[in-house]
């Protein structure tokens, strides 16, 4: 019995573990990837049973050092292992001498026929010989015999040859050309109710063309953006036809169309609201989408019918309708109204924008200072510059929008007036991969051709909301009427904010802001005036719909029997 007990304690017994270190690695990017590599680190908590073992386990190590040496371009290194002590309470000491980088000569890169090809690649003279550079070069080569219309060319053999003498490594590809490929007939794969000439007209090369890749990338990319598809692969084919033309295969996966979302929001000014929306993003199975929305708080209630359809009458050009009824209580006025807008969008390169059309309003303006029924006819004009890198919540890039409605009063009236607002907003990171970042906005607006008087109340300007001078009672901020208290609307408009964001965990940011503003009598902001402050922190939480927003805002410049101490918003999407 007693010997049973003692092997099951000798069994149960860790053994003792030997200890490694390593001398000598070149860098310490090497270092960090060779002792992770090693086993001798690795499995240093399981120890083998025999020094035989151990000495196995370390000079399979001396096999991958030198190879990760050589990969770095260390040709000549040389790795020795040192035992120190007795087993199993081993100290091995890995000793490595890198010796000398070599370094590349010129590439060369010769056709089947041997014939020489000048290609750029990343493979230069004179640089370390890295046996990462060298694969990569062998996909730049191709890269660039795929732009010159050989998308079939492949790589028939890199022969690498090292001189110990000089230090140098000399790289030879051979290709195979292959032929020159003009773009053929196209496959459709993968679609079940988009139809196929809607894809068809989203394809930027035509047959017969010579291939480009960047028009196979190009296409991709404008597929995707329709937001019908959850996977877009635009391919070659692996050999010409008969006609001595390049097949295309395109294959999609369509996404769901129908979607159903809900919302609330709040503020201790608009009380808390609801909104419910149902789409269906491909109606006819030619992109066309329509959306209707409801909602519902305090201050509006909203009904809307969108109507959008892509590439109407030609590419990059797309149709919108939209029908909307809406009821608005604010201090300065209360509208009831329904429009009807048709206006075509335009999208020219990667950033520009703009679109152009027609709006017809039905207005009831009650409780402001010009109570009329109003119809009005407009020709809307917008144009957009936009470099920032996402739509819902971007980290950097430049957004500059200028809107234009020049109005004109029929039937009962005959005035007409031009309002106009320029948006200008950038996001700068202030720290890598969008952990901290500064977003900048300005507002500026005007309106031109009548007293203010005649103006509509709900036209003219005002601020004071979740996303303009916040912390100010909603849309109080402009000129005020003879009691001093009641909003009465402005002819300009000036607001500058600034908010900083800082990620705490995951998808949540902590952000602060500070915005500054007013709302003017004149057509144009009067700089001698006094500007109204305010400041506050909140939380941005990013969700697939846009950030949710939950801010506590105070007013600097605290209006006596206007404003509040502070205000609260929780809503969805951008700030600006």
């Amino acid at each position: 019995m007693l010997r049973v007990l003692l092997f099951l304690l000798w069994i149960a017994t860790p053994a003792l573990a030997y200890q490694v270190i390593f001398e000598g690695f070149p860098s310490e990017e090497i270092a960090l990837t060779g002792e992770s590599l090693a086993i001798l680190s690795s499995e240093i908590n399981r120890p083998p049973p025999t020094l035989f073992t151990l000495k196995k386990r370390a000079e399979s190590d001396r096999g991958r050092l030198i190879d990760l040496l050589h990969a770095y371009g260390y040709y000549s290194a040389r790795v020795e292992l040192h035992y120190l002590g007795s087993f199993p309470d081993l100290l091995i000491r890995v000793e490595i001498d890198p010796g000398p980088v070599y370094l590349f000569d010129s590439p060369k890169i010769i056709d089947d026929q041997g014939g020489a090809l000048l290609l750029p690649t990343s493979l230069r003279a004179g640089c370390p010989a890295q046996s990462e550079v060298i694969l990569h070069a062998g996909e730049e080569i191709l890269e660039e015999l795929s732009k010159e219309g050989y998308p079939l060319a492949r790589v028939i053999d890199r022969l690498v040859v090292v001189d110990p003498e000089r230090c140098g490594v000399e790289v030879t590809y051979s290709i195979d050309l292959g032929p020159l490929s003009p773009f053929g007939c196209i496959s459709i794969e993968g679609l079940r109710k988009v139809q196929p000439g809607f894809v068809r007209r989203r394809i930027l090369w035509s047959m017969g063309e010579l291939y480009n890749p960047n028009s196979v990338v190009c296409t991709e990319t404008y597929l995707q953006e329709s937001g019908l598809f959850s996977l877009v692969l635009v391919k070659p084919g692996t050999a010409l036809d008969e006609e001595g033309l390049l097949p295309m295969q395109i294959r999609l996966e369509e996404k769901k169309y129908r979607h159903v979302g809900a919302g609330v929001s709040y503020s201790t000014d608009e009380s808390a609201g609801v909104m419910a929306q149902w789409s269906h993003d491909n109606l006819t199975g030619w992109g066309d989408a329509l959306a209707l929305t409801g909602e519902y708080s305090k201050i509006i209630k909203r009904a809307t019918g969108i109507y959008g359809r892509p590439d109407f009458f030609g590419r990059d050009q797309d149709l919108l309708l939209r029908l909307e009824a809406r009821r608005e209580d604010t201090p300065g006025f209360t509208e009831r109204e329904v429009s009807f807008l048709v206006r075509i969008s335009r999208r020219i390169g990667d950033c520009f924008s703009y679109n152009y059309g027609g709006m017809y309003e039905r207005l009831l303006s009650t409780k402001s200072d010009n109570d009329e029924n109003y119809n009005l006819l407009s020709l809307p004009f917008q144009a957009r510059w936009d470099t920032s890198n996402r739509l819902l919540d971007p980290t950097h890039g430049v957004t500059l929008a200028y809107f234009f409605f020049p109005y004109l009063a029929v039937i009962n009236q005959h005035i007409s007036f031009f309002k106009q607002e320029l948006y200008g907003i950038t996001y700068m990171p202030l720290l890598p991969r969008g952990h901290a970042l500064l977003a900048l906005s300005g507002q500026f607006g005007s309106i031109l051709g009548q007293s203010r008087e005649l103006i509509p109340a709900p036209k003219r300007f005002y601020a004071g909301s979740s996303t303009s001078l916040r912390g100010y009672k909603y849309l109080s901020v402009s000129p005020l009427g003879p009691n001093g208290r009641k909003p009465i609307g402005g002819r300009s408009l000036m607001i500058f904010s600034v908010e900083p964001q800082l990620r705490v965990w995951g998808k949540l940011y902590l952000a602060s802001f500070y915005d500054i503003g007013n709302v003017y009598s004149t057509p144009f902001p009067q700089l001698n005036k006094k500007l109204l402050r305010s400041t506050g922190v909140g939380l941005r939480y990013l969700t697939p719909v846009g950030p949710f927003r939950l801010d506590i805002a105070f007013p600097l410049d605290k209006r006596k029997g206007i404003d509040k101490t502070f205000q609260i918003y929780a809503t969805i999407g951008p700030t600006f």
